[in-house]
């Protein structure tokens, strides 16, 4: 039988199980500047659009290192995540 998929996971406590919500399981990190090389493939799909949005952006008037603009759209993206997260969404 399939396991039904939950937006909170369970944890062994002394024989027991005890619902624990996802932001109780995923500790926060430490706030730090400290740069991560972060190696990802990406398809050209992905890669175009970024490309695209960097060129729309200069011709705009805006100049941006790509290094800078993929890591301003990695924050966006994880900032909206959490917004729709807490909101419950």
């Amino acid at each position: 039988m399939a396991q039904r998929k939950n937006s909170t996971t369970s944890k062994r406590v002394s024989g027991k199980r005890k619902l624990v919500s996802p932001t109780e399981s995923i500790p926060k990190p430490p706030p730090s500047e400290e740069e991560v090389a972060l190696n990802v493939e990406i398809s050209k799909a992905v890669g175009w659009r970024l490309k695209i949005a960097l060129l729309h952006l200069e011709a705009g008037g805006r100049k941006t290192a790509k290094k800078q603009f993929v890591q301003e759209a990695l924050i966006a993206a994880l900032n909206r995540f959490d917004d729709e997260y807490q909101s419950g969404a």
